[in-house]
């Protein structure tokens, strides 16, 4: 078949079906009846009363509370107020520090000491001394409202005591100027003393009324602000021992700061169920000290005294890093590491006199350093 012959078919079919499509919708220009409107919406008497009956034959159409509104809102959007997170938090655990070796003027020298002058010997110090890191408890109480909080924070490390002997063979002189007259059966130890026992004992106690807020804007940063109260009390005692007596020479001093504080903790969570964070905190404020100096023979008789109170100008410095294990809801196990520094206060190898005939306690205030681990159960109710 030619392309002209199946041209030709293909028109002829389609003027075919358009004839037989008019043929099924008649009226119009076919000149028979037109097609029916469609039936309307009765009213009136045609209008059934009554609700609607559900699909199934039941009764009324009844909508489940939870999609109704209340009979006084104004429309489908409400904006009820957001109710805000109150809780109370506790905090339990232990806290451990470990002090920085003492300073102070020498305590002795070795024998012989070297004639030339100027050139010292071998001497016995208060850095000989090694302090031991102790431990104590620690806790937090604090309240808990949308994002902010009010806390009392503290920790209290129990009196700790180290010491360590010294005794050369060839024994020791002591740096003491000549000792006054009620002192003279003991200047046989000034070029003889056989050993020297150093040591030293430290309390420290801590406790902070702060309050925190965040920015919920800035995730897991805080802002912090409040007051600290630090106690640091110490004892220094130098045993010098000879073959005609021993002198125990003691002093001590009492740190109380009343500080105000800012600081600041940030917190980030970068695996599931772990958190990392830190936190550091500055307070400036006055330290009322209190400082003695005693001098005692071997039997325990008092041979010098002296006892002085200064107000200073004292800081204290705190770092802490930490990580969070999160393992449940409301209860998560803090481990950390805390730094803290003490500025501006008095120190028992600072109050050491060499000058018995008249023991002036000195004004130089000195700093000490600690730092060790802690650990704490931290609950949220």
């Amino acid at each position: 078949m030619t392309r002209w012959a199946k041209a030709m078919g293909g028109l002829a079919f389609w003027a075919l079906s358009a004839f037989v499509a008019q043929a099924q919708f008649p009226g119009g220009a076919g000149g028979g009846p037109a097609m029916p409107e469609p039936v309307g919406v009765p009213s009136g008497a045609g209008m059934p009363s009554g609700p609607m009956p559900q699909y199934g034959g039941g009764g009324p159409v009844e909508l489940p509370d939870y999609v109704n509104l209340p009979a006084g809102s104004p429309s489908a959007f409400t904006c009820d107020e957001h109710i805000p997170e109150c809780a109370v938090y506790l905090h339990i655990g232990g806290q451990a520090l470990q002090r920085n070796r003492p300073v102070g003027p020498p305590l002795g020298y070795f024998n012989p000491i070297p004639a030339a002058p100027g050139v010292p010997g071998t001497a016995v110090q208060w850095d000989n001394i090694n302090p031991n890191m102790a431990w104590g408890p620690k806790g937090t109480l604090g309240i808990l409202y949308e994002n902010h909080a009010f806390e009392l924070t503290g920790f209290y490390i129990p009196n700790s005591t180290s010491s360590t002997t010294i005794a050369p063979a060839g024994g020791m002189s002591l740096p003491f100027l000549p000792l006054p007259p009620e002192l003279a059966n003991y200047n046989s130890i000034l070029t003889s003393a056989t050993s020297v026992q150093p040591s030293l004992k430290t309390a420290l106690g801590n406790i902070e009324a702060n309050y925190r807020t965040t920015n919920l804007a800035i995730f897991g940063c805080e802002a912090i602000v409040g007051f600290r109260y630090t106690d640091l009390q110490e004892t220094g005692t130098v045993i010098s021992s000879a073959p005609t007596g021993s002198l125990n020479y003691q002093t001590r001093s009492f740190n109380r700061m009343l500080l105000p504080q800012i600081g600041f903790e940030h917190n980030l969570r970068p695996w599931h169920g772990i958190s990392l964070g830190s936190s550091y905190k500055a307070a400036i404020g006055p330290n009322l000290t209190q400082s003695y100096l005693s001098v005692n023979d071997g039997q325990g008789l008092n041979l010098q005294s002296g006892s002085q109170a200064n107000n200073y100008f004292s800081q204290v410095y705190e770092i802490n890093a930490y990580a969070n294990l999160l393992l449940l809801d409301r209860f998560r196990l803090k481990m950390g590491v805390d730094l803290l520094w003490l500025n501006g206060i008095m120190e028992p190898g600072r109050i050491y006199s060499q000058n018995l005939s008249s023991p002036n306690i000195t004004s130089h205030t000195g700093s000490s350093f600690f730092w060790g681990p802690s650990i704490e159960c931290q609950f949220l109710f």
